[in-house]
């Protein structure tokens, strides 16, 4: 009988190791060498509080060990979060398939687009392409400081997006799928956004918008619409500021679609401000925009977007 017994736990043993282990599986002459790898088992205070109606309740719960700086206020620890990790311009973009976050090192949000086109081309340490780098560490010191911190990473900062996809009709690929990347929680918390909308001329794309047939056109509308979709989401919002330019080559066709391609407008509410600059000093002041109160400017003179004039 103990006989059987040890062979009963060596076999439990074996069973548990087999669940546990992740190493990957390795097949030789139909024999498994190891096992499939496994998940790891759900934790049982996970790291991101799944909506942010729980985030103070697990902040109040957790556990205090003794750590001086646990010690002090928590008003006073998101002060030192702020300043942490906030207070900068941070450049958004998806070049490929992955979200890229940059930091600006210039307070100009017109230097920065400037900027970071010539310093991310330096590589090596101490360099600028380490600057331009988000530090994050403080974050993955532990739990309780990731719940007090994260709301300062993006409530904050200024983030800044620029980046268009060409073979959709100069869509700002960060803005269309940043819901992807970010819970909505979190984009709710984003207080700060510049966009830097630019249209790309027809001839550029290989096609003429004109000779679309009635499908493509929708297609088009509908992934503005997602845009502004992507806005109206953004509750938090205290600023928003969105500059768009195009060519004059494109300017009739522009005067034609501005009512229809602003139309989103509407459903976008901002606390503070709300900037829109429209692309021509021709562009209509008096569009409805609902009651989103946004302020409706156009480029005026010879320096351009540097001087603006809005509605009186």
């Amino acid at each position: 009988m103990p006989d059987l017994l040890e062979l009963l736990r060596s076999i439990r043993g074996l069973i548990c190791f087999c669940n546990t282990s992740r190493r990957p599986l390795k097949v030789h002459g139909g024999r498994h060498v190891s096992n499939i790898p496994q998940w790891p088992h759900p934790r049982k205070l996970p790291i991101t509080p799944p909506s942010a109606t729980k985030v103070d309740a697990d902040i109040r719960f957790v556990k205090q060990q003794g750590w001086f700086f646990t010690e002090i206020p928590l008003e006073i620890r998101r002060r030192i979060y702020d300043f942490a990790l906030g207070e900068e311009v941070i450049l958004l973009s998806i070049p490929d398939q992955d979200l890229q976050v940059q930091r600006c090192l210039e307070p100009d949000r017109s230097m920065c687009l400037k900027e970071l086109g010539e310093e991310t081309t330096q590589k090596g340490e101490g360099s600028a392409d380490s600057k331009l780098r988000i530090s994050v560490a403080l974050l993955c010191s532990c739990r309780q400081v990731y719940c007090e911190a994260i709301e300062s990473l993006y409530a904050s900062n200024t983030f800044l997006i620029s980046d268009v996809d060409v073979l959709r009709f100069s869509i700002p690929k960060a803005l269309l799928y940043l819901p992807n990347f970010v819970f909505p929680h979190r984009l709710r918390q984003i207080r700060s956004l510049c966009i830097h909308w630019c249209i790309y001329p027809a001839y550029k794309l290989g096609r003429n918008y004109l000779s679309m047939d009635h499908r493509r056109i929708l297609q088009v509308s509908t992934t503005w619409k997602d845009c502004w979709k992507v806005l109206s989401y953004m509750e938090g919002l205290h600023e928003l500021y969105i500059s768009f330019a195009c060519s004059e080559d494109e300017k009739v066709r522009w005067l034609a679609m501005e009512a229809r391609l602003l139309d989103g407008v509407k459903e976008v509410t901002v606390k503070k401000s709300f900037v829109i600059v429209l692309p021509f000093e021709e562009s209509n002041l008096g569009l409805d925009v609902g009651q989103s109160r946004c302020e409706l400017r156009v480029p005026y003179g010879s320096s351009g977007f540097l001087s603006y004039q809005q509605a009186s």
